[in-house]
């Protein structure tokens, strides 16, 4: 457990009175003054920050961060500089997955330095409004006075375990334009680091790694290449799988990324005001997760909310004003191009009858033996107008790149500039009007869609309006690759693979206007409703079941989408609102609040009375041990999925069966067996037009898989009736804590997924938002499911948990780091402290108060 005090600002043993110190204490609660950061805590560890300018804001958020996260944060910076490989040797890979994904460090740093460079950080800067390059400013500062503060012992907070390790080290502003430029390239070019990586020729004239799969090649996790001698592996089908999943994963590497959002208008709170429900489905560690905080510079800014570490700005919250969430899009953000090379060292390309050429960058990042020594390690990467090589090889010997052949891939972000621009904009928005024309004028969102509602608004809006090529459908069909080889691999990997030979055909048509390489407002779908929208990251199609958005191009999501368990979990749980209107948002706020956090499962919502139904009467008993014994596994499944309540609480008996079942059914249809349950709508395009749920299910198949499952179960030391929290927890530093939810493909709408740490991880839900507007302003209610401390959680158990819970008091648990995770496992909203009287309230667990020197 971690109180910080006003005391945590002076050195350690002082006693004298410093000037921060003074000002905490004649300060008056909530003020602002020039050269001056004030940082007060409240429940949760939630840090107010008020400053009276930007820079000094910057400056409090770069050390209320450090105070919570300063090992991650540290790390994150170490890799977007290009120096894990120096640090923790090449193979090794970052212990917690996010939007990169888990390459090795030697991927992560050759891409780092071959496209975060200094060029790329200057250009960046040179487009941002001088508030957010203050932000940035500040946040290193920031940042550094909490690390310089820390290893003089002058705080008094916990002791972090990297503080005295060499790679955390004082940051600047080009480190956290680094971490933004990350965050910007997530659909693109952050999506594909290891094939990037593998197009690279390493200097000293080895092989590259782009090849097909030999039949009998071993499975590889990514395609890594050493240069001082030793054999460069060959990737084999486990990495052509998962370069196929990554191209067609719109974000991050796990299916389940993603989010839930709605919002409600006036037909449903019967007032002119809406309500807006934002459940990012996000990471519970690593340099992604979300962090929550309140930044003020009073008479220009006053927002709450949360935004990725490293990031100074909120990107999912509320100001006085508007409030706004986001699901990740399903509009694709980059192209693959491919290319006619011609000989000569640099290579060109053909374009019409020009013949460009090929840059080259040779990259070089140093690497740490096993045996201590730092070597260095280089690589040539090429890039073309349109973007870099990429490695496609273990894809199909056609995708190889050859003397004559390559491919590139490019990411509409590389050159949107304006991503965290808009979002400094929309953090100041002043009306739901003037959100929606920011978000058209600047069509910066990177991959994300948005949902938003305003003050004494009705309506309520969604748009997929960002940054995306400009591939309108007939233009793809006239510019694809041609030959039925390539129509069979675009089938294949589900995207057009364009002709880079031909004028007509590259980004804007050859233009040299950014705009023209990607569509406009009016070809991307915006919504404007009074009764609802609604997104799970489907399409955007359905946005409202009443008015389904139609006529785009298939580069933005596609019509009609098959819409998966959740979004249609999701469309029922919104279109059930409208069936019971109230008479005030308020009313509907207190309602969702209750209803939204539910722990089922749509699968079992659906499908679990038929299975019983169908596979549980009784039967004409069969002889053998075998079948004997398998029959009796059956009757155990009937007898506890009958019990079972449908629901993944922490209590629930019978949802880890169910969840055993609903695999075991998966592995079925796999092999072809029918008669089993998928989850698929029957009728793609009137997907909330559900069939009779056993309306093609067979007994035999059924009781098989339901067998199989018990068995499953029994493997694994869990009883057909253990309780959720027998594996579903988390281990904190204060205890297990059960959860409820599960993953995605059961089709829960509150998602909790555990891969494990071999695999990088918690992801589900992270910050929950509910929020409405009244005549005294803005109210929210707030979840932050993995707390704000980067310690919070010591584990994740991966075994069986004997005694689950915290068993601490709530007056205990307030002041502790695990409060905001047990807050979240019991579905506790926090009512957000907004105004001063509210913190004032709520009570300030801490106040630290920064003195700047009056520097702007």
């Amino acid at each position: 457990m971690r109180r910080a005090t006003l005391l945590n600002i002076l050195p350690s043993g002082a006693r004298r009175l410093t000037l921060p110190l003074l000002l905490s204490v004649l300060l008056p609660q909530g003020a602002a003054v020039a050269g001056v950061v004030d940082i007060e805590r409240t429940t949760d560890g939630i840090p107010h920050i008020r400053a009276q300018n930007w820079r000094d804001l910057g400056r409090g958020i770069g050390y209320a961060q450090a105070e919570d996260a300063l090992c991650t944060l540290a790390e994150g910076f170490l890799t977007y500089a290009g120096g894990r490989s120096r640090e923790f040797g090449g193979d090794g890979r970052p212990a917690s997955s996010s939007m990169l994904g888990r390459p090795t460090n030697r991927e992560l740093d050759f891409f780092f330095r071959a496209f975060a460079t200094h060029d790329a950080v200057r250009s960046w800067q040179q487009h941002q409004p001088t508030q957010l390059d203050a932000l940035a400013e500040g946040y290193a500062a920031g940042y550094n006075q909490y690390l310089q503060q820390a290893r003089q012992g002058s705080t008094k907070v916990h002791h972090r375990a990297c503080l005295e390790q060499t790679w955390v080290r004082p940051i600047t502003a080009a480190d956290v334009v680094r971490r933004m430029l990350a965050a910007q390239w997530g659909g693109g070019l952050v999506h594909f680091i290891a094939p990037l990586v593998a197009a690279a020729a390493p200097v000293d004239g080895q092989a590259g790694v782009d090849a097909a799969p030999a039949d009998d090649a071993p499975d590889m996790p990514s395609a890594s290449a050493a240069v001082d001698g030793t054999v460069v592996p060959q990737p084999g089908r486990a990495a052509a799988e998962e370069l196929r999943r990554m191209l067609r994963v719109r974000i991050g590497h796990a299916p389940w990324l993603g989010s839930n959002g709605m919002a409600f208008g006036e037909a449903v709170t019967g007032e002119g005001q809406s309500v807006l429900f934002g459940n990012p489905h996000w990471y519970w560690s690593g340099p992604d997760r979300f962090y929550q905080m309140h930044l003020t510079i009073p008479g220009t800014l006053n927002v709450a909310g949360a935004g990725f570490l490293g990031v100074p700005l909120v990107m999912v919250g509320f100001n006085e004003q508007v409030a706004w969430t986001h699901t990740v899009s399903t509009a694709r953000r980059f192209s693959l191009y491919a290319l006619q090379l011609e000989g000569g060292k640099p290579a060109r390309y053909r374009v019409d009858e020009a013949r460009p050429r090929l840059s080259q960058r040779e990259v070089s990042i140093e690497v740490r033996g096993e045996d201590g020594r730092i070597r260095t390690e280089r690589r040539t990467f090429r890039q073309s107008g349109m973007g870099p090589l990429i490695g496609l090889g273990i894809l199909s010997p056609a995708l190889k790149t050859t003397d004559r052949q390559a491919f590139v891939l490019r990411d509409v972000n590389a050159g949107n500039d304006q991503v965290f621009a808009q979002y400094l904009a929309w953090n100041q928005a002043g009306s739901l009007t003037a959100f929606i024309g920011i978000q058209r004028k600047m069509l910066a969102s990177p991959w994300v869609n948005t949902l938003a509602i305003g003050r004494g608004e009705g309506r309520v809006w969604y748009g997929d309006l960002g940054a995306v090529p400009a591939e309108r459908d007939d233009w793809v069909q006239r510019c694809v690759v041609p030959g039925a080889d390539m129509q069979a691999i675009m089938q294949e990997i589900g995207l057009p693979v364009l002709d880079g030979s031909r004028q007509a055909c590259l980004p804007g048509g050859g233009s040299k206007d950014p705009a023209a390489a990607r569509l406009a407002a009016q070809e991307m779908p915006g919504l404007l409703r009074q009764d609802y929208v609604a997104n799970m990251n489907n399409s955007y199609w359905l946005t409202n079941a009443h008015a389904p958005l139609t006529g785009f191009p298939a580069v933005m999501g596609g019509e009609p989408d098959t819409l998966e368990m959740r979004a249609r979990f999701g469309q029922q749980l919104a279109l059930s609102q409208l069936e019971r209107p109230v008479r005030s948002a308020r009313a509907l706020g207190d309602r969702l609040a209750r209803e939204l956090l539910t722990s089922e499962p749509y699968s079992a919502r659906r499908y679990r009375a038929a299975v019983l139904e169908t596979a549980c009467g009784e039967a004409a008993p069969q002889s053998g041990a075998a079948q004997e014994g398998a029959q009796a596994g059956v009757r155990r499944a009937c007898e506890v999925l009958s019990a079972w309540s449908g629901r993944a609480d922490a209590d629930a008996r019978g949802a880890l069966l169910w969840e055993a079942v609903w695999r075991a059914f998966g592995r079925a249809a796999e092999r072809g067996v029918t008669g089993v349950p998928t989850g698929a709508p029957a009728d793609p395009a009137k997907p909330l037009q559900e069939a009779p749920a056993g309306e093609k299910l067979r007994r035999s198949p059924l009781r098989a898989a339901m067998a199989e499952a018990v068995e499953d179960m029994r493997t694994a030391g869990l009883a057909p009736d253990a309780p959720l929290s027998a594996t579903r927890v988390v281990s904190t530093m204060d205890g297990y804590v059960p959860e409820f939810g599960g993953c995605d493909e059961y089709g829960y709408f509150m998602v909790f997924c555990d891969s494990g740490a071999e695999e990088g991880g918690i992801e589900g839900n992270s910050y929950l938002q509910l929020v409405h507007f009244a005549d005294d302003g803005v109210h929210a209610r707030t979840l932050l499911a993995h707390g704000q401390d980067e310690e919070a959680m010591t584990a994740v158990s991966s075994g069986l948990v004997t005694a689950p819970g915290t068993g601490m008091p709530d007056a205990a648990l307030r002041g502790s780091v695990v409060a905001p995770v047990v807050r979240y496992a019991q579905r506790r909203w926090l009512p957000f402290p907004f105004t001063a009287e509210q913190i004032r309230r709520d009570g300030v667990l801490s106040r630290v108060v920064l003195s700047t020197g009056g520097r702007q």
